[in-house]
């Protein structure tokens, strides 16, 4: 009878498995064309499976573009806000504008980015329009305050005042495009909000009040909706602060998390919070340990004053999200992101987002980050309690050693922490959706399928 059992269980097994095959070949078909070649086939179903090997327990969007069909609108606005003198600018200093963008934002010194210029005949008539679309794709993801500072107001100068006065005129004209022309949701949105259970983030640089306006015709409530230009900060992708504090809010691990993104900033941004939230899991494992071997003292038990460690722990974690997200520590990650996920040749066996996680830690451990970290939680003696500020002076005393170890100790399974991206098509982001280790899709409903095979690969 046991061995019946046996028998069945693996007949089971292997029933299951073909099911799960047959399901993700019938989703390669709809991703794909069915001219597609063999190796076009191969290439998504590893990155399915690289999708569905841990269950989605939560998802992060982003907005304009992926959940709602803003872009076109936007492009429009450009055109008439910026009214492009097209003597006096040019496609390709526009681009070089981004180029010396990215570099600061990145805090490269050497590293060069080239955009594929479009070379064709342009009708004379619609090279105004032109310029200004491509305006309006260069700055996607990015701040207005970034747009306006590096592209609009060094290569369109003497057109606003100010930044106030550019998102006064962009906010009129945008508004009454969208008032005139209505927000449409894009492919499958709808669909896919009606199915999902999952709890729901959207993340936006843009305002909160334009996130809502956006938002409006879609089933989304206002608990739901993150915006970086809201935050204390106010640093958009791909700064990691919007999607880190995202993560903390859905109090879940990266690699149980999907995001879904349609611009370069974002997925950078993205993948920056991953490693962002696998340095703070870790340090805060470290001192969370550390106060209970102080804790279980005997020395710590003779005390009968009120030690009020929950607030001492709270300020502790306050730090450690303050300086993982300090704009030191940024510069070292974006810096290693970006020169993994583009690199100019791509290895079969070469995997981006866990090669940033292990490079970017290293490059944590040799700055001053710790020390940082160690020197502002010994500063809270002079403002506790006398039992507390001999806590902290041993919750300090070789901090920075310890957290050192167990980061580098545990490299291996922190690099299989990796973050679900999926970035959505939407005709104006070609080289994001082009990338050879990114699934892409064209109808978010594709999404659901894939949360659902995440779920039956258990």
């Amino acid at each position: 009878m046991n061995s019946n059992k046996f028998s069945n269980a693996i007949s089971d097994y292997y029933e299951e498995d073909i099911k799960l095959e047959l399901l993700i070949e019938e989703l390669i078909l709809e991703i794909t064309d069915k001219t597609s070649k063999q190796d076009t086939f191969e290439a998504i179903k590893i990155k399915i499976l690289d999708l569905i090997q841990s269950p989605i327990n939560a998802i992060i969007s982003d907005c304009d573009g992926t959940l709602v069909d803003t872009e076109k609108l936007n492009s429009i606005t450009f055109q008439e806000v910026l009214k492009i003198d097209k003597s006096q600018t040019s496609i390709q200093e526009i681009q070089n504008a981004y180029n010396e963008l990215l570099k600061t934002l990145m805090q490269f010194e050497d590293s060069k980015f080239d955009f594929e210029i479009l070379s064709q005949e342009i009708d004379p008539n619609k090279q105004i329009l032109f310029i200004a679309t491509q305006v309006a794709i260069l700055i996607k993801g990015l701040t207005f305050k970034d747009a306006f500072d590096s592209i609009i107001n060094k290569y369109i100068p003497n057109k606003f005042e100010d930044l106030n006065s550019f998102r006064r005129s962009f906010r009129q004209n945008n508004l009454e495009l969208k008032l005139k022309l209505g927000i449409t949701p894009t492919k499958g949105t709808q669909e896919f909000l009606k199915q999902n259970r999952l709890p729901l983030t959207v993340v936006s640089n843009s305002p909160l009040h334009i996130l809502k306006e956006n938002t409006s015709g879609l089933q989304i409530s206002q608990n739901q909706l993150r915006s970086s230009h809201d935050s204390y900060e106010k640093r958009g992708k791909p700064f990691a602060n919007v999607y880190f504090e995202s993560m903390l809010d859905l109090e879940q691990n990266p690699e149980n998390i999907v995001i879904i993104e349609d611009s370069k900033p974002g997925v950078i941004g993205a993948i920056n919070a991953n490693i962002c939230k696998i340095v703070y899991d870790q340090i805060r494992k470290t001192i969370t340990e550390k106060l209970m071997q102080i804790q279980s003292s005997p020395m710590y038990f003779s005390y009968s004053e009120n030690q009020n460690l929950d607030y001492l722990i709270e300020q502790i974690l306050e730090i450690i999200k303050e300086e993982t997200l300090s704009p030191s520590n940024q510069d070292h990650i974006i810096y290693s992101i970006y020169k993994n996920l583009f690199r100019p040749i791509f290895l079969t066996d070469f995997d981006p987002i866990k090669a940033s996680i292990n490079e970017s830690i290293s490059l944590i451990s040799e700055s001053n980050f710790f020390a940082r970290i160690s020197q502002r939680i010994s500063e809270i003696t002079s403002t506790t309690s006398p039992i507390n500020a001999l806590i902290i002076k041993h919750l300090t005393l070789n901090l920075e050693e310890e957290i050192k170890t167990d980061l580098i100790e545990n490299k291996k399974t922190n690099s299989q922490r990796k973050i679900k991206i999926i970035v959505f098509k939407n005709g104006e982001n070609e080289e994001i959706c082009n990338h050879p280790y990114l699934l892409s899709i064209d109808d978010m409903s594709t999404l659901q399928k894939i949360i659902n095979l995440s779920n039956q690969n258990l």
